[in-house]
């Protein structure tokens, strides 16, 4: 059940997504002149495809395309979206390269991306590289390019673990894409240099020993504010000599 609503959620993100990145490229080719019961079949087809009914999505999607005018861009690319999901990814290929060459704008971005995708999936490395190398040279500033920079380095990572040659032409669209705005996640990072260790504060200097004081010299006053040194011999008692009468 879980997996069930993280399908039909990731699904109607996508297709909101969609909406909103494609609208401005093909309003100029929307099925508005096209009859009623055309465009009815078509909301019905849209409606499948948002139901997670792929196939049944895809078989309306080319009932609508069988008709002799030409095919739009943005049916085309539903198309091929419902196919992929059906795991027809010949046919899926085939229309988003339709839709990068005859497209324009966002539109014809967002179906490199996929092609990319799908060729991933096929396992088919040279369109993989030809797809992101156009999108690197015409589709830089589409508002997906930091997803197609990402799947980019991926590819090229998995290329070298396996011991494969990069096309040139992919490191150049990594290299471009990395260099456009904030989007990009692939930036140069600065060097890291050691911390430097912490200095230790100076010892302080080492006290002089205090100078014992020396007392003046006998028979010389002390100086104002100076106590008067002690005279050692001062204070003590002198024996008594006696003296003889001179006759014993």
């Amino acid at each position: 059940m879980k997996a069930f609503l993280g399908n039909r959620i990731g699904l109607a993100l996508a297709l909101a997504a969609l909406a909103g990145a494609m609208a401005p490229s093909t309003s100029a080719q929307s099925g508005e002149s096209r009859p009623a019961a055309w465009q009815e079949a078509l909301r019905a087809a849209d409606r499948m495809l948002a139901q997670g009914k792929y196939a049944e999505a895809k078989a309306a999607y080319d009932t609508l395309a069988a008709e002799p005018t030409p095919v739009e861009p943005m049916l085309r690319y539903k198309r091929a979206f419902a196919a992929a999901k059906t795991g027809d990814l010949a046919s899926a290929g085939a229309d988003y390269s339709a839709v990068a060459a005859g497209g324009a704008g966002r539109l014809a971005g967002s179906a490199l991306l996929r092609r990319a995708e799908v060729a991933q999936r096929a396992g088919d490395d040279p369109a993989v590289a030809e797809a992101f190398t156009r999108i690197g040279q015409v589709h830089v500033d589409h508002p997906q390019s930091s997803i197609a920079l990402t799947r980019i380095l991926a590819h090229i990572g998995k290329a070298k673990s396996a011991g494969k040659r990069v096309p040139p032409g992919l490191v150049q669209a990594a290299e471009v894409l990395a260099s456009r705005g904030p989007r990009s996640r692939w930036r140069p990072q600065a060097p890291i240099t050691a911390p430097k260790p912490p200095t230790t504060p100076p010892a302080p200097p080492a006290k002089a020993p205090a100078k014992k004081p020396v007392p003046p010299p006998a028979g010389t006053r002390p100086k104002p504010g100076q106590p008067p040194s002690k005279d050692p011999t001062k204070g003590r008692v002198r024996p008594a000599v006696p003296q003889g009468s001179g006759n014993d």
